[in-house]
């Protein structure tokens, strides 16, 4: 089953003229939805291990939005508790 967010950031890039996920183009409202999206994944991971490892990951490919990603990763885990 998709997350909320997965599902909030496809329908948004499909509907989208400007975003282009293949290419990492987004209009701004996409590239946040990407954000929480990934925020949210990663958040999801069962263990500290495949979190740290997914970040790693983010990091190489999109180093200028990992820190936005973190934050939000922390921000899920703070509204669990």
């Amino acid at each position: 089953m998709n997350s909320p967010e997965f599902e909030l950031f496809v329908n948004h890039y499909t509907a989208c003229s400007h975003c282009k996920p293949r290419h990492n183009v987004y209009c701004v409202g996409g590239r946040n939805l990407w954000i929480n999206e990934q925020a949210a994944f990663v958040a999801s991971l069962g263990t500290l291990a495949e979190r740290q490892y997914w970040l790693s990951v983010i990091a190489k490919d999109a180093p200028k939005f990992v820190e936005k990603i973190k934050a939000q990763v922390l921000e899920k885990f703070k509204a669990k508790k």
